[in-house]
């Protein structure tokens, strides 16, 4: 019922496949299936139990709060900008879980993908250029805080640099007011003799940090939101087009989906 591409995420209770084959069974006539005994877990262990995710979430929360009470009115521009820097990774982290990234082509998360459109993100996380290299996903709750707090910080690091940088405040305001709609959304920024550069967060420094905190790979959040869908009995032409798995000849349209 789902893509080959998703049974590399997938890992689901051995009780969910279990209550479908007996819905199934008692569809045709054959009764209830027997109730496992000792049930676990069925596909890849690549996916973060729900303890670890709480425990890596609430480490990553506490993080971001130390990091926040650093900043006062009178700290040192240098000690800002790199209490922004891991922020920013944090937030980046934040946004590819939640979106199910592939956590990689990190750069390709702009302005215009993320803030264009007030209930929807476009995420371009596949090597294909063409069309299906796109895949549109609900603009959450959780990714509306993750994207409109990283959006305040960006905002709060060019009032800092307001009276030292003018031409720095000026580049990262047009971040904010979306001038610059195609500029990558999580960078780290880098300011010497009063030239300020952005780097796109890379994939190393967020495996690093997805390691760190969840022991696990940066698509972490792939395995979860494959398995929690399928979990939910959710629709084989959504979860495909919430992936990305979709391409040409499985559109909605097409025969390959059976639907007219």
């Amino acid at each position: 019922i789902i893509a080959q591409h998703q049974l590399d995420y997938l890992c689901i209770p051995e009780v969910t496949l279990w209550r479908a084959i007996s819905v199934a069974y008692a569809g045709v006539g054959l009764g209830d299936a027997q109730p496992l005994s000792d049930p676990g877990w069925i596909g890849t262990p690549r996916r973060v139990r729900e303890d670890r995710l709480v425990r890596g979430w609430t480490a990553v929360r506490e993080r971001a709060s130390e990091l926040v009470r650093r900043v006062a009115p009178n700290t040192d521009l240098h000690a800002v900008i790199d209490v922004f820097n891991r922020l920013s990774a944090l937030n980046c982290m934040a946004f590819v879980f939640a979106a199910g990234h592939r956590g990689t082509r990190l750069p390709a998360l702009n302005l215009c993908g993320l803030y264009g459109l007030p209930q929807i993100v476009f995420v371009a996380d596949k090597s294909s250029q063409r069309y299906d290299r796109l895949r549109v996903i609900p603009r959450s709750q959780t990714i509306a805080a993750v994207l409109d707090a990283h959006l305040e910080s960006i905002d709060a690091l060019a009032r800092r640099f307001a009276s030292r940088d003018k031409s720095a405040a000026t580049r990262l305001r047009a971040l904010v007011s979306g001038e610059r709609p195609f500029a990558p959304v999580f960078f780290t920024v880098h300011w010497a003799d009063h030239r300020l550069r952005l780097k796109p967060i890379t994939t190393n420094a967020l495996r690093d940090l997805t390691h760190r905190y969840f022991d696990s790979s940066p698509n972490f959040g792939r395995h979860h939101l494959v398995s929690a869908l399928v979990e939910s009995g959710c629709p084989r032409i959504v979860l495909r087009a919430c992936m990305g798995h979709h391409r040409a000849g499985i559109e909605p349209f097409a025969p390959d989906m059976g639907m007219s």
